[in-house]
């Protein structure tokens, strides 16, 4: 996965007055399983935790609280013994993360670029439909 591939510049951190450089990121699946010696269907309940598009999470659990718990013992064990409770059945939501539904049925279109449909905000980002269409063409990028 790579992450802040549409992010260029600077963000600020949360809670405090401090801005960072945001670069393009490689995230490699199996190193960070290995990092923090954890399967990827613990990364699942860790996530269930913390919460997903399709749940809310655990009120007060955040990652590290997260991977802690999964560490010591299943998800499962934990929900048996009462320790959280989910508004929907959490083994519904793994098996959307491990085994999630896939289509081979689609087609992609490619379009060439119209600029005349581009709106562009010239005071956010001082960007003219001039400097658009003077501006060199884009390069295809292959990430690997």
């Amino acid at each position: 996965v790579v992450r802040n591939m549409n992010v260029t510049g600077k963000r600020k951190v949360p809670r405090k007055n401090i801005f960072i450089d945001v670069k393009p990121e490689l995230l490699d699946l199996e190193e960070i399983l290995g990092t923090l010696k954890i399967s990827r269907e613990q990364l699942i309940e860790i996530g269930i935790l913390v919460g997903t598009d399709f749940n809310e999470g655990v009120m007060g659990i955040g990652p590290k609280k997260a991977l802690a718990h999964i560490t010591q013992k299943p998800l499962k064990e934990w929900v048996k013994e009462g320790k959280f409770k989910f508004e929907v059945d959490f083994e519904e939501l793994k098996k959307i993360f491990l085994k999630p539904e896939v289509t081979k049925s689609y087609k992609l279109e490619w379009k060439p670029f119209d600029s005349e449909k581009i709106t562009v905000a010239d005071s956010a980002i001082g960007l003219t439909a001039s400097k658009l269409n003077s501006s060199p063409k884009p390069k295809k990028v292959l990430i690997s």
